[in-house]
């Protein structure tokens, strides 16, 4: 999964997560900290700590996603981002439980796979990050969310603290 932009991808799950530094009760009830990472034993969490938390996530439901699901690594990388947002949102185990959804996605037919997106439980759960991500998952471009998320002015400044904290250039 080299092409995937993890900077990029951790920008756009913390714009959804939000972010916390100290414990608190998750939508299900669960005890979470830090963009949505789960760490019951630590209080709080120091801000370079929880990102690299959050990406140490993603990179394990990648590779998740990768050995369950055979469609994924040949995906371009905007929807790469979709199924790992959908993954850390629900889990990979719920993700694959969408099986008409799933089987667009494999069969590369992306506006049926992005109105199964819409029409799914979590969908209508999350109606906003659902919408942005069906878009991005009908196009294979991010450019609205870009948008959104520029006019938010959330995003960008996200990817340039990442990277200032990892010693890179921003992207």
């Amino acid at each position: 999964m080299e092409d995937l932009d993890y900077d990029h991808l951790l920008a756009q799950v913390m714009r959804y997560e939000g972010f916390r530094l100290r414990h608190y009760q998750d939508a299900g009830g669960n005890l979470s900290i830090a963009r949505g990472t789960r760490h019951p034993q630590r209080p709080t969490i120091a801000a370079q700590d929880a990102t690299t938390a959050l990406e140490g996530d993603l990179r394990r439901i990648a590779r998740q996603l990768e050995s369950q699901l055979p469609a994924f690594g040949n995906l371009d990388p905007v929807r790469q981002r979709v199924l790992l947002h959908i993954a850390f949102n629900i889990g990979v185990g719920q993700l694959l439980k969408m099986r008409k959804f799933i089987s667009a996605v494999a069969l590369r037919h992306w506006s049926v796979a992005a109105d199964e997106m819409l029409a799914s439980e979590w969908g209508a759960e999350d109606k906003t990050r659902a919408q942005v991500l069906a878009d991005m998952m009908r196009s294979g471009t991010d450019a609205k969310h870009k948008r959104e998320s520029a006019a938010a002015d959330h995003t960008q400044n996200d990817i340039v603290d990442l990277a200032r904290r990892k010693g890179q250039p921003p992207t």
